[in-house]
C-alpha cells in the first residue's frame, strides 16, 4: 500500500474510532474533500496506484467505494473495521483498550481511579496528556505506587531517582511519571495537577532533604537536646524533633511559606507552636505531627490555615485523620468561605467545589464542606495576609 493510501485510509479509520467512541456523530465516510490529493491528478502514476490499493480492499469487503460520473472516487466507506486496522498495520482502539484493562485490571482494587482513567480512554479522551497507548507508563505508576505504600514508614526521605533505579534500572523514570502517581494519590482524574515536588513530598521521596520548620516560645525535646525554638524558627531533622517539653497554648499548622515566615516573626514570643506544612506533608513530617500532638493534653486548640481550594482541604484531610491519631480534634483556621474578601474569590467549577466539599468532611469541617459548594469559589492562602492581632489571638483562645 503506497502512503497515499494509508494516509487517506488511516483518516477513515480514526472517523469510525470516534464514532464507535460516540464522540462523532456525523457518517463515517471519506469524500471529496477528503480524498484532494488523489482527486487533483498531479501524479497519474500515484492516482492508479491508490485505485488499485483501494479496489483491493473493496474486494475483500473491507471498505466500500462510489464513483463519479468522471469515473473518479468520490466517496470511502468501512465494511470491515478490525479489517482495515489490519490492512494498516494498527491495533483497533478497542484491541488497544482491551490490552489497557487487562494490564491495569489488577489495579483497580487498590486505585479505584484506573476505572476513570479507562472510560476517559474509551471516549477517546486523555488523563493528564495520556491515552491508551501509554499503559504501561500508568502500570509502572501503579506499582512504584505499591511499592511505597507497601513500605509504610521504613520509606522516609528516599531520594527519587534511588528508588527510581531500583524500580526501573532507569534513575529518572519515575520523575516521568510524576503526573500520573498524582492522579493515583488524589484518586481523581478531574483533579487540580500538582507540581511533581509536592507528590514525592506526599510519598515521602525527596530530590533534598528538607528540615521541618518550627516557630514559637515554646520548648521542644529532640533526640540529643531541648530547648526553646529560635527566633524566628528553627529548622530540624523530622525524625530528630520528638516531643513538647511545656504545654503550648494553642498550634497552627500553616500551608504557605510566606504566611509561616511572617507568623513565626510575628508570633515568636507567643507560646503558640507554629509548623509550615510545606504543601502536603510527608510521612516523616505526620509522623513527626503526631508525636508533637501526642505530647500535649487533650484540650489545647489544634489548628489549621491553608488555600481555600481542592488541595488545601485536602491537606486538612491529611492533619485532621493524624491529629485525631494523636487524640486531639483539627479545627479550622481562616479557611470558611464566609471568612474570604470578595476581592480574592476565584470562580471554581462543580467538580473542583465536590470535591473541595468532599476533603473538608474528610476533615470533619461538615459546615464548611456544605458551605463551599453554594459558595461557589477558591482562593490561595498567599491572597490573605498574616493577621498576628486576629489570627494569634484566635488560635491561642480557641
Amino acid at each position: 500500500m503506497i502512503p497515499l493510501s494509508s494516509q487517506i485510509l488511516a483518516k477513515l479509520l480514526e472517523r469510525e474510532e470516534k464514532a464507535r467512541a460516540g464522540v462523532r456523530s456525523a457518517p463515517v465516510a471519506l469524500t471529496n474533500k477528503d480524498l484532494a490529493d488523489y482527486r487533483n491528478g498531479r501524479v497519474l502514476l500515484q492516482a492508479v496506484q491508490f485505485e488499485q490499493d483501494l479496489t483491493v480492499l473493496q474486494q475483500a469487503d473491507v471498505i466500500a467505494m462510489e464513483r463519479d460520473r468522471g469515473g473518479l472516487i468520490c466517496r470511502i466507506t468501512v465494511r470491515d473495521y478490525v479489517a482495515l486496522a489490519a490492512a494498516l498495520g494498527l491495533p483497533t482502539r478497542s484491541a488497544l483498550l482491551d490490552e489497557a484493562t487487562s494490564v491495569l485490571g489488577p489495579f483497580l482494587v487498590a486505585h479505584p481511579v484506573i476505572g476513570a482513567v479507562l472510560a476517559r480512554w474509551r471516549g477517546l479522551g486523555k488523563v493528564r496528556g495520556t491515552d491508551v497507548g501509554d499503559v504501561l507508563d500508568w502500570q509502572s505508576a501503579c506499582l512504584a505506587l505499591t511499592e511505597v505504600q507497601l513500605a509504610g514508614d521504613v520509606l522516609r526521605d528516599v531520594p527519587i531517582r534511588a528508588l527510581s533505579t531500583k524500580l526501573y534500572k532507569d534513575s529518572k523514570r519515575l520523575e516521568r511519571l510524576a503526573p500520573l502517581l498524582d492522579v493515583l494519590l488524589q484518586g481523581d482524574v478531574d483533579a487540580e495537577a500538582r507540581y511533581p515536588d509536592l507528590v514525592w513530598q506526599e510519598l515521602g521521596l525527596i530530590r533534598d532533604a528538607q528540615p521541618a520548620r518550627l516557630a514559637g516560645r515554646v520548648t521542644v525535646r529532640r533526640l540529643r537536646n531541648s530547648g526553646v525554638l529560635d527566633s524566628p524558627y528553627g529548622a530540624f531533622d523530622p525524625e530528630s524533633v520528638r516531643e513538647l517539653v511545656d504545654v503550648p497554648s494553642g498550634v497552627l499548622t500553616i500551608e504557605n511559606q510566606a504566611n509561616f515566615h511572617a507568623a513565626a516573626r510575628a508570633g515568636a514570643d507567643e507560646p503558640v507552636l507554629l509548623m509550615y506544612t510545606a504543601g502536603m506533608p510527608g510521612p516523616a513530617w505526620l509522623a513527626m505531627y503526631e508525636r508533637l500532638l501526642g505530647s500535649i493534653p487533650v484540650g489545647v486548640p489544634i489548628r489549621h490555615w491553608g488555600d481555600v481550594d481542592e488541595g488545601g482541604f485536602r491537606i486538612a484531610s491529611y492533619l485532621a485523620a493524624a491529629a485525631e491519631r494523636a487524640g486531639h480534634c483539627l479545627e479550622p483556621e481562616l479557611m470558611h468561605p464566609d471568612q474570604v474578601p470578595e476581592e480574592m474569590r476565584r470562580p471554581a467549577s462543580a467538580g473542583t467545589l465536590a470535591r473541595m466539599a468532599k476533603y473538608a468532611e474528610m476533615a470533619g469541617w461538615f459546615a464548611i464542606a456544605q458551605r463551599v459548594q453554594s459558595a461557589g469559589f477558591t482562593m490561595e492562602q498567599e491572597a490573605m495576609l498574616w493577621r498576628s492581632d486576629d489570627t494569634m489571638s484566635s488560635v491561642a483562645a480557641a
